[in-house]
C-alpha cells in the first residue's frame, strides 16, 4: 500500500474510531513513516478533494465527510459524535459507519433545532423538512466550506 494510501486510512480510522482528526506526527507514530512523507501525503489528499486543510493552514479541517472543527450539523450514534459542514456529510458520516444515528442543526431561515433520526437506513425527518443545495454539487469544492 502507497504512503497516501495508508494515511489515507489511518485518517479514517481515527475519525471512524477516535472522533477527531490526528496530528502528523501520531500519523508518522503510528504508520511508523516520516513526518514528512505523512506531509506530502496530506498534500497530495488534499490536492485530490480527499480532505481539506484549514484555510492558509495544513491543519487537517475535512476528511470528507468527517469535519475536524465545530460545525453546524452534528452526527450521533449512540455515545459517539462527529461534526460535518453539510446534511451531506453528516449522512455520509452515518453511512460509512453503516449505523443507525441522529443528526442536528439549526434551520438556516429561523434558527430552530431540526433532528433527523435515522433508523435501518430510513432518514426519519419533521414534517415538511427540506434539504437546500445552494451551489450546484459540480461546483461544491470551488468553495467546499461555503457549499
Amino acid at each position: 500500500m502507497s504512503a497516501v494510501n495508508e494515511v489515507r486510512v489511518e485518517l479514517y480510522r481515527s475519525f471512524m474510531e477516535e472522533e477527531r482528526a490526528p496530528e502528523p506526527r501520531e500519523i508518522a507514530d503510528r504508520l511508523q513513516l516520516p513526518v514528512g512523507v505523512v506531509a506530502s501525503a496530506l498534500r497530495t489528499l488534499a490536492d485530490e478533494d480527499v480532505i481539506a486543510f484549514l484555510p492558509d493552514t495544513e491543519d487537517i479541517w475535512l476528511v470528507h465527510p468527517f469535519c475536524a472543527t465545530p460545525a453546524p450539523f452534528q452526527v450521533t450514534v449512540e455515545k459517539r459524535r462527529w461534526d460535518a459542514i453539510c446534511i451531506w456529510d453528516a449522512l455520509g458520516i452515518l453511512a460509512l459507519l453503516d449505523s443507525d444515528g441522529s443528526l442536528s442543526t439549526t434551520c438556516p431561515d429561523c434558527g430552530e433545532g431540526i433532528v433527523l433520526e435515522i433508523l435501518s437506513g430510513e432518514v426519519m425527518a419533521p414534517p415538511g423538512a427540506i434539504v437546500h443545495f445552494g451551489v450546484p454539487v459540480s461546483r461544491w469544492y470551488e468553495d467546499v466550506g461555503f457549499t
